[in-house]
């Protein structure tokens, strides 16, 4: 294909002979481009001569591609972190300040010299595969944002080539692996790249806020206090002492964004109070002020998946809420 070559689609519905000699006339004067049809709709012709009626209702599809040179990356190694579900993970590296966790680069490729010099430098840029990102959405919402935004406008993950970068603070290297701070990254993230954060280039202060508004620089949007009643403290306590799950923390991080419902927090209204839903777990809470009261924890399962399982043969998820059922009954809230 020469890189030279356009990328056009064009469908042209035509009626008669005339119309389809021209078509072809148009084809033979693009002769010189690389280009496919294909017949998309037909109609059973008995002989060649209903070729023009049939013309009427054939609709053809021009295809001439385009000069697009695939890009292929190698990822150089690994992020392990904490953080193994989206929602976990802070929105930038700054809400992450404390979280550590470590690159693991990929043996064998001479990534020992590539490393050389770079415990000089106590910033790196992390640059990122978002493996988690299911596709393309040319509008999103951000979690600070009230209305839809035009994607490259955001951060979002979402994006054409799902790219991303974060500045992570360097603690120490060992071999193949950088240990790394103040990290937003889920576990698993393919590394595309590492870079050192140089401050005199990279910094602009008078880079202003965008749509967020010069209000919003440090944290944008509001911040709503979370409280637990006490059921809800009872549930966490037992799933953090009991089961290893901590909810608590996920909760109040999410609703501390607000309590309206949201592309990142599926909540809905239910009688005078809402439910958030957080994987398979739900949390009944209440509205007051800029205080979010969260009442009880519950169970995302029906009642009949829960009873239909039996012990040692269903998930691991399922046999934390059967547990949790045992405890507090179906599905929790009272």
């Amino acid at each position: 294909m020469p890189a030279s070559s356009l990328n056009l689609t064009c469908t042209f519905a035509f009626t008669g002979v005339p119309a389809f000699s021209a078509l072809w006339t148009f084809l033979l004067a693009a002769s010189r481009f690389s280009f496919s049809f294909s017949v998309f709709s037909f109609f059973a012709l008995t002989d060649f001569l209903t070729l023009s009626r049939a013309c009427s209702f054939l609709p053809l599809i021009l295809t001439v591609p385009v000069p697009t040179t695939p890009v292929c990356y190698r990822p150089i190694g690994v992020v392990r972190s904490p953080f193994t579900e989206p929602a976990q993970a802070p929105r930038q590296p700054q809400r992450g300040a404390g979280v550590e966790a470590r690159i693991e680069l990929h043996a064998g490729r001479g990534f020992e010299f590539a490393l050389s010099d770079i415990e000089t430098w106590r910033y790196l840029w992390v640059l990122f595969w978002f493996h988690r990102a299911e596709s393309f959405r040319a509008k999103v919402r951000p979690p600070r944002s009230r209305t839809r935004r035009g994607l490259f406008a955001t951060r979002a993950p979402h994006r054409p080539n799902p790219v991303g970068m974060s500045v992570v603070e360097l603690v120490r290297v060992e071999g193949l692996v950088l240990h790394v701070r103040d990290v937003d990254i889920l576990d698993g993230t393919p590394v595309l790249d590492i870079k050192p954060y140089v401050a005199y280039s990279d910094a602009v202060p008078d880079a202003g806020a965008g749509w967020l508004g010069a209000e919003a620089v440090q944290d944008p949007g509001p911040r709503w206090h979370v409280e637990f009643l006490p059921r809800a403290r009872e549930q966490i306590e037992f799933l953090r002492s009991e089961l290893g799950a901590d909810l608590g923390t996920a909760i109040r991080d999410l609703l501390s964004l607000g309590p309206a419902p949201h592309p990142y927090r599926r909540i809905k209204r239910e009688g005078d109070g809402f439910v958030l839903s957080h994987k398979s777990w739900r949390a009944r809470f209440q509205v007051r002020d800029q205080m979010v009261e969260v009442g009880a924890l519950g169970s995302g399962y029906r009642a009949r998946e829960l009873e239909a399982a039996t012990p040692g043969s269903d998930s691991a998820d399922l046999s934390l809420h059967r547990r949790f059922v045992e405890r507090f009954g179906y599905p929790g809230f009272s």
